[in-house]
C-alpha cells in the first residue's frame, strides 16, 4: 500500500466570490482557492473515510449541529455494490432470472465514474470537541507552481490494523452510498476517482452537498435518448419486458397529437379508455406507435421505425428530439385531414350524408373521426401508421430526413417547442413525400364494413378488415392500391423501394 497518492490540482475562483461575506463563527471561513483530484482504492478511501451524521441533539439549536451527511441508507448501497458487480440491466434482474442463465448478456461493466467529493481535515477542524491527530493528518505536497501533487497518507496507515486515534482525517461529502457499497465482497483494487477538498469548513460542505444533489436539473429517461441517439440502439437499455425508449416515447408522443392547438388529433384521443368515446383509445395509439415509428429491427423485421433503430446496422439513426418527432406526425395529421376535406369520393360523401350523433366535435370531418372511417380505428390508424414509416425508412437515403436539425433549445419538448419545429417542416423536401403519401391514401375506400351506402357485397369483403388479423391484411392492401394508384412518379418509385427493401 503506498504512503502517497499522486494527483492533480485544479484551480477554481473567480475574483468575484472575493465579496462573499466569510464567517468562521458560521463555519463559513474562507476556503482554498483549490482543490484536487485523485484516483483511490475503494478499500483505502473507506478507511481514510469518517461518515458524519446529520442528526440533531436533543435541546441543541440546529445551528450547532455540525453533521453534514445524511443516514446511510443500506439498500441503496446495496443496489449500487449489484450495479457494479453486474452492470445495467442485470443488476435489477431478481434471483430467479439471474439463476436461470438465460440472461447472461445482460451484464455489462458497471463503472463509476463519477467523482466521490471529500474534505480533508487540518489541524483546525474541530468535530464533536474533538481534532485529528497530527500523526493521522493528511498533508498535500506539491513542488512550485506544479500542477501534480501528492497526498501524503498517515503515518502507519499501510499497517492493517491502522486506525485513527481521534478523528479519521477524510470525511465524505458526496458519494458515501457508493463508498460503501464496497464489502470485502468486491475487488479491493476498484479505484474511485476522488474530488478532494483541504480544510472546507462545514457549511460549504452542506451548501456543496445542495449544489451537487439538487440544484442541477435531472433529464429524465425520455430527453437521455434526444440527447444520445445512439441509446436507442442499445438492447441493454429495454429491461426484461419493458421497453423504455419506445414506451416512454409513444406516451409522450401521443399525449402531444391529444394536447397540442396544431394537432388534428386535438382532444380527439380516447385517453380514459372511456366505452362511448367515438375516437380511438389512447393505448391503441401506443401499440401503433410501437409497431410501426418507434421500432427496433428485430431478426423477424428487416426494418425499424425512423424514430428508433430503421436498419441493422444501427448507423441509420435519425437524431430528431421528441419536439421535432411529434411535429412530424401532426403534419403528417394535418396533411391528411386537409387531404379529406377535399376530397369529393363516394366514400367519404358516404360518410358525410350519415354522420353519426356522437361526434363530439361538429365540425369534424366525418371522413377522419366517424367510427365507421378505418381511419378512426385500430387497424387503421396502425396500417397508415405502419406504411408510413416503412415508405420513410425504405427512403431514408433519397429524402432529407438527416438534414433537419432540431430548433436552439433542442432539449425542451412544450407546445412552443413543437409548434417551431412543425413550422419548418414545409421547407423540407420529405414534405413532399409526406403529401403524396395523404393525397394518394385519401382515395382509397376507407369505410368499415358496417359503414353507409355500402352493397352487400363490399360490406362482406370489408369484414377481412376485423379482428387481430385485420391490421396485416389492411395494410397490404392499402399498400397494393397505393402502388396502383400513386399520384405521381416520384411517390411510386418510393413505393417500390419499400417493396423490395421489406421483401
Amino acid at each position: 500500500m503506498p504512503d502517497k497518492v499522486e494527483g492533480i490540482r485544479v484551480h477554481q475562483w473567480l475574483d468575484s466570490w472575493d465579496k462573499i461575506n466569510w464567517d468562521k463563527s458560521s463555519y463559513r471561513r474562507e476556503p482554498s482557492h483549490e482543490f484536487y483530484l485523485f484516483s483511490i482504492k475503494a478499500s483505502e478511501l473507506k478507511k481514510l473515510s469518517g461518515i458524519y451524521r446529520r442528526k440533531a441533539k436533543e435541546g441543541e439549536k440546529r445551528t450547532f449541529d455540525t453533521g453534514i451527511q445524511r443516514s446511510h441508507d443500506a439498500k441503496r448501497s446495496k443496489k449500487i455494490k449489484e450495479f457494479v458487480e453486474y452492470g445495467y440491466p442485470y443488476c435489477d434482474l431478481n434471483d430467479s432470472l439471474r439463476n436461470s442463465g438465460q440472461h447472461e448478456s445482460l451484464r455489462k461493466p458497471g463503472w463509476l465514474p463519477t467523482g466521490i467529493v471529500i474534505n480533508i481535515l487540518t489541524n483546525e477542524d474541530c468535530r464533536n470537541g474533538n481534532y485529528i491527530e497530527e500523526k493521522d493528518a493528511i498533508s498535500i505536497e506539491s513542488q512550485d507552481s506544479s500542477r501534480v501533487v501528492e497526498m501524503v497518507l498517515p503515518e502507519g496507515f499501510e499497517s492493517s490494523s491502522w486506525t485513527p486515534a481521534t478523528l479519521p482525517p477524510v470525511e465524505v461529502i458526496d458519494g458515501q452510498h457508493r463508498l460503501w457499497a464496497f464489502d470485502d465482497d468486491l475487488d479491493n483494487d476498484y479505484e474511485m476517482p476522488v474530488i478532494a477538498f483541504y480544510g472546507l469548513d462545514i457549511s460549504w460542505q452542506a451548501y456543496l452537498f445542495w449544489s451537487i444533489n439538487i440544484t442541477p436539473v435531472r433529464i429524465n429517461r425520455s430527453l437521455a435518448f434526444d440527447m444520445y441517439p445512439l441509446l436507442r440502439a442499445e438492447d441493454w437499455v429495454d429491461k426484461i419486458g419493458h421497453k423504455v425508449y419506445q414506451e416512454a416515447r409513444a406516451q409522450e408522443v401521443v399525449e402531444s397529437l391529444w394536447s397540442h392547438n396544431s394537432s388534428p388529433w386535438k382532444n380527439k384521443i380516447n385517453m380514459l379508455a372511456e366505452p362511448r368515446s367515438p375516437y380511438i383509445r389512447q393505448a391503441t395509439w401506443i401499440r401503433a406507435f410501437m409497431n410501426s415509428f418507434i421500432k427496433n429491427t428485430s431478426k423477424s423485421s428487416k426494418s425499424g421505425g425512423l424514430f428508433g433503430v430503421s436498419s441493422h446496422d444501427s448507423e441509420s439513426i435519425i437524431p430528431w428530439t421528441r419536439s421535432q418527432q411529434t411535429a412530424f406526425i401532426i403534419y403528417f395529421g394535418n396533411t391528411l385531414l386537409d387531404a379529406v376535406k377535399n376530397h369529393n369520393g363516394e366514400w367519404v360523401n358516404a360518410l358525410r350524408r350519415n354522420k353519426t350523433a356522437d361526434l363530439d366535435d361538429p365540425s369534424s370531418d366525418a371522413g377522419m373521426f366517424d367510427k365507421r372511417s378505418h381511419l378512426n380505428t385500430d387497424q387503421g390508424i396502425r396500417s397508415i401508421l405502419s406504411l408510413l414509416n416503412d415508405v420513410c425508412v425504405s427512403n431514408l437515403h433519397y429524402q432529407d430526413f438527416i438534414d433537419w436539425h432540431p430548433g436552439e433549445e433542442s432539449g425542451a419538448f412544450s407546445e412552443d417547442s413543437i409548434t417551431k419545429e412543425l413550422s419548418a417542416i414545409d421547407g423540407m423536401n420529405f414534405s413532399v413525400l409526406i403529401k403524396d403519401f395523404c393525397n394518394t391514401i385519401v382515395a382509397y375506400d376507407w369505410r368499415t364494413a358496417a359503414a353507409p351506402e355500402l352493397s352487400e357485397e363490399a360490406s362482406k369483403q370489408k369484414m377481412i378488415f376485423r379482428g387481430s388479423g385485420g391490421y396485416v391484411e389492411l395494410k397490404k392492401d392499402l399498400t397494393e392500391f397505393c402502388i396502383n394508384n400513386s399520384v405521381s412518379a416520384e411517390f411510386r418509385t418510393s413505393l417500390e423501394r419499400m417493396v423490395e427493401a421489406t421483401k
